[in-house]
């Protein structure tokens, strides 16, 4: 058996996973599904047909936050964006953080830090795991979403409906992007998304020092890269799956290492001086 038959045997025994966990859930389905179905304002009310989609790579720290906020557009951002509240006056449309650690002792403090600072504006997206740790989120003062995430892998460019159970997505910018797609935008530009976190030997992102944090792994390079070759693929599918669509991705991330949507970097929005 060469390299490439083994990754094929890993993503079918991922989504073979995933389908086990879908059937394991099916006696709380028509639950979930209530749930979902309330995505239909998502829908219904967007305002726009552009979102920008702000991952938390380094190169964020050098885009002007601020000159989104006169765009006639949405914005989504994820996980420890709260972290550059300081940098920048931009209400996101929609927050979303969909790993359920989140809900851990662990991280909770950066989950109610990220909704006390943004529940006036933002609309949460949260994952339906949340409520399986904690079931009173529903109830929480905030404007919130839940998307279900556990139908299988990605590993086909398949239809998917924001209103129903979807499969899962490699990383948090996967997910925001089928957010995206499923929320009928018909053009998502990325910002942030480096993708390049196993270039360095610590922690790298946008806050805490960016590229000179000095932060140690949480988990080993070897791991992380095995990781990245999921995240890469599910990037190729969802990349096939919007061109079907007429759904156009931008990646305006400087020096991102994803490929699999067109690169176009829209220097306006970078803070001067800052070099590609």
């Amino acid at each position: 058996m060469d390299f490439r038959s083994l990754y094929r045997l890993n993503l079918l025994f991922i989504n073979a996973g995933g389908k086990v966990k879908y059937l394991l859930r099916l006696s709380s389905l028509s639950k979930t599904k209530k749930l979902l179905k309330t995505n239909e304002e998502i829908i219904a009310t967007r305002k726009h047909d552009t979102i920008y989609i702000c991952g938390l790579g380094p190169s964020l720290a050098d885009v002007d936050l601020d000159r989104l906020i006169d765009k006639d557009t949405d914005t989504l951002v994820v996980n420890h964006f709260f972290k550059m509240a300081e940098k920048t006056k931009l209400r996101p449309t929609y927050y979303l953080m969909a790993d359920a650690g989140f809900m851990k002792p662990k991280h909770i403090e950066a989950f109610n830090k990220a909704v006390e600072m943004y529940k006036k504006d933002t609309t949460f997206v949260w994952s339906t795991s949340f409520l399986s740790i904690n079931p009173d989120l529903v109830n929480l003062d905030c404007k919130k979403t839940f998307l279900a995430m556990y139908n299988g892998y990605y590993i086909d460019p398949k239809k998917f409906e924001l209103t129903k159970v979807m499969p899962a997505f490699g990383n948090v910018v996967c997910a925001a992007i089928a957010f995206a797609i499923g929320a009928g935008y018909k053009k998502i530009v990325l910002l942030g998304c480096d993708f390049n976190s196993f270039a360095f030997p610590h922690e790298v992102h946008c806050y805490d020092g960016g590229k000179e944090n000095k932060a140690v792994r949480r988990i080993s390079l070897g791991y992380e890269l095995f990781c990245y070759c999921f995240d890469a693929f599910v990037h190729v599918q969802l990349a096939e799956y919007a061109r079907t669509l007429g759904v156009e991705i931008i990646n305006s991330t400087k020096g991102s290492l994803i490929d699999a949507y067109p690169m176009n970097v829209d220097e306006t929005l970078y803070k001067t001086g800052v070099d590609k």
